[in-house]
């Protein structure tokens, strides 16, 4: 009789052990594992799905359709609808875990971009995962990609001149790539220093 209950409680651990591993948090590493291959497959609620309810999802430099960050599920969903509706392509290349952030190098082209005669553009993103979700997500434009964008776009003209103008699009990239660099500038100054 013991044997027996023995045998039942093993086999009732087994069935069980395979839950109660699957119940713990995933690694940051592995969040945004799962992120590319949702990404992949084009799964947008499998994407949602792996985002803190407050999340922060952030562009820089900002453009026209997203000029700071937004805030929540919902928010970051409608924003990668709209992506998705654009026929956004992507690839995402793990290149750093440090802690509770991912960073990546990713590969973007959509719609839009093609019109210009681009193939992609490039930019890093960081992802900071806590518990095991993604809290805040940020992707930043190479300044490779932020050149050959303002290369590609084209002139706008001036009602009361009919001359070209600088693209209002461009301009924000510009100031944010300026903003930027001017950050990372004073950064190093300040570590520099405290040497």
């Amino acid at each position: 009789m013991k044997m027996r209950w023995i045998l039942l409680a093993s086999l009732t651990l087994m069935l069980m052990l395979p839950t109660v591993l699957h119940a713990q948090a995933m690694t940051p590493e592995e969040v945004v594992t799962a992120m590319i291959e949702a990404e992949k497959a084009g799964d947008l609620e499998a994407q949602i799905a792996l985002f803190a309810d407050d999340a922060v999802y952030s562009i820089l430099p900002p453009s026209p359709d997203m000029p700071g960050p937004i805030v929540g599920k919902d928010a970051i969903r409608a924003r990668r609808a709209g992506i998705a509706a654009l026929n956004a392509e992507s690839t995402s290349e793990i290149t750093g875990v440090d802690g509770n952030t991912v960073t990546t190098l990713s590969r973007y082209a959509d719609d839009e971009l093609r019109s210009l005669g681009l193939e992609f553009i490039e930019g890093i993103e960081e992802y900071v995962i806590q518990d095991g979700k993604i809290t805040s997500y940020t992707w930043t434009m190479t300044d490779e990609s932020l050149a050959e964008l303002m290369a590609a776009m084209p002139p706008e003209a001036l009602p009361e001149s009919g001359r070209a103008a600088f693209s209002t699009y461009a301009m924000i990239m510009v100031i944010g790539g300026l903003t930027i660099s001017v950050g990372l500038g004073l950064t190093l100054l300040g570590r520099r220093s405290f040497q």
